[in-house]
């Protein structure tokens, strides 16, 4: 984590402050990377679902229960900046809104601290588990049909944080609760917000990064109406930004927004990906995702009538890799960064200047943002 969290300052320092002169003067880049008036805590829980069996995975036997292993980010009662000070005790004030952030295939809870750090610093507390069969840390096989089970994962995460006593009791805001996901937990994140069997009742907003959102149709966001935020970059081979992040922005219903990160691939929304390159991250990342692919990966979510179509949607990196350099990692991450955090500070706490930021001042301030928002 601690690898990650310069890059939020130091961007402070390259971009151009250029923000719609319509928008509230505050209402700008710096406003939204910059530390907010919380130290962080963060602490690690075991989570252990009785009630929900993990299947088998290769030659891992399957278990009786499902155990997620979960990194909390909240407001802190110490420290101050960005650094993380473990254990921590919470913050007064409060109850502060929820987040469940939802890792990709063979991911790492820890994967996108870099704005779940930024989040608890301005007073909301982040939640992120180790899913048991596609995470990366799961023993066995990988196995992509297990996201079915995931928005289960992310309403028990929820529902155990609720209930939680001692550090956390009564710290929670019960009706401002949001979800966020990267890659197959960016599917997470469309399920468990908008399936009409899988979906959670109490999600408030939800935000998808490159997400995994091919087979879902029209009617699939039918269900009901969640404020959407779909984040991609345009040269993602992964999940190719046409049938997933645009698909999912065209199919859903207002209110949503798209923000597009021009030359951005898809593995460099992780924040373990910190090192320069003239070529595309995914070039890394398509092995092993490949690898863990499943014959029918979307025939465990349902048919016509939950909003499911997989015709149409082809195997992953079959696109040829772009001749030119990649957004770079530090870069990347800013960007995803002040979009979570202002998307979150618009949904939950309903603020004017954060929605203007992201319909008007951010591709102000960034040449190589595009927004679109209804």
């Amino acid at each position: 984590m601690s690898v990650v969290t310069p890059v939020l300052a130091v961007l402070l320092l390259l971009v151009p402050f250029t923000a719609s002169a319509r928008c509230p003067t505050r209402a700008t880049t710096d406003a939204f990377l910059a530390p907010g008036p919380f130290g962080v805590g963060v602490r690690t829980l075991t989570l252990v679902d009785p009630s929900r069996p993990t299947p088998p995975r290769g030659s891992e036997p399957s278990e009786a229960e499902r155990t997620l292993v979960t990194e909390v980010w909240y407001p802190a009662a110490q420290g101050g900046g960005l650094t993380p000070v473990r254990d921590a005790p919470v913050a007064a004030g409060g109850p502060f809104p929820l987040v469940v952030d939802s890792p990709g295939l063979i991911d790492y809870r820890e994967g996108r601290s870099y704005y779940a750090i930024a989040l608890a610093s301005r007073g909301y507390v982040v939640a992120s588990p180790d899913f048991p069969v596609t995470g990366g840390r799961a023993p066995g096989n990988h196995d992509i049909r297990d996201v079915a089970n995931q928005p289960g994962d992310v309403s028990f995460v929820i529902d155990d944080l609720l209930r939680r006593e001692g550090w956390l009791h009564g710290r929670i805001a019960r009706r401002r609760i949001g979800v966020s996901g990267y890659s197959l937990g960016g599917l997470t994140t469309l399920l468990v917000t908008f399936h009409r069997e899988l979906r959670d009742q109490r999600v408030r907003a939800a935000l998808a990064i490159a997400p995994v959102a091919c087979p879902l149709t029209r009617r699939f966001y039918r269900t009901v109406r969640v404020p959407l935020l779909v984040l991609q970059g345009d040269q993602d081979l992964l999940a190719p930004f046409a049938t997933n992040g645009l698909r999912a922005y065209d199919r859903s219903r207002p209110p949503h927004e798209l923000v597009t990160l021009a030359d951005a691939s898809h593995t460099a929304f992780s924040g373990f990906v910190t090192w320069a390159s003239s070529t595309s991250y995914d070039t890394q990342g398509c092995a092993p995702v490949s690898r863990a692919l499943a014959a029918d990966p979307f025939a465990v979510l349902g048919g016509a009538a939950d909003g499911v179509d997989p015709s149409g949607c082809g195997p992953p990196c079959l696109g040829p890799v772009p001749a030119n350099p990649p957004m770079q990692p530090a870069r990347q991450h800013a960007i995803t960064a002040a979009a979570v955090t202002a998307f979150f500070e618009s949904t939950l706490e309903h603020s004017r200047g954060a929605r203007c930021f992201l319909s008007r001042g951010f591709a102000a301030e960034y040449p190589d943002v595009t927004t679109a928002t209804r």
